[in-house]
């Protein structure tokens, strides 16, 4: 295995730690809000990366490479994710430059648990996809 396809796994498990920190920064009795802001602008940055650097993988790929079944469906998730995370993101800084309206409020909790729901099946699925690929 050649030593750039280890960047998509380390990005992977980077954004969702940071993920994980932003959604902690929030569910404590004390809100860091500043911090949230800071963790979740990272881990969507970060997930676009690992995206990227996915999308660079399977293009540099000579085709005759052994790809698991799971593949197809870990890519299937990371597209869900990608677009349920952008969403968030949008909502969330829409609060912040508009006002946090209510409604909108409750549609970004809701949100959050979404993506933190997309999150474990994500990495388990990406988990199962590189064993694989090292047993081949």
């Amino acid at each position: 295995m050649e030593a750039y396809l280890w960047v998509h796994p380390a990005g992977g498990l980077l954004a969702l730690s940071l993920l994980a920190a932003a959604a902690w920064t929030k569910l404590r009795p004390k809100k860091y809000y500043r911090l949230h802001y800071a963790l979740a602008l990272s881990a969507v940055t970060m997930i676009i990366v690992t995206i990227g650097v996915a999308l660079y993988t399977i293009v540099r790929c000579s085709c005759n490479d052994f790809w698991p079944f799971s593949l197809i469906f870990h890519g299937l998730v990371a597209l869900l994710f990608a677009v349920v995370i952008l969403g968030q993101a949008t909502m969330g800084i829409s609060m912040l430059l508009f006002g946090r309206k209510p409604r909108l409020f409750r549609y970004h909790r809701l949100n959050a648990r979404v993506v933190l729901g997309l999150a474990a099946p994500l990495a388990l699925l990406g988990l199962t996809t590189l064993v694989l690929l090292l047993a081949s």
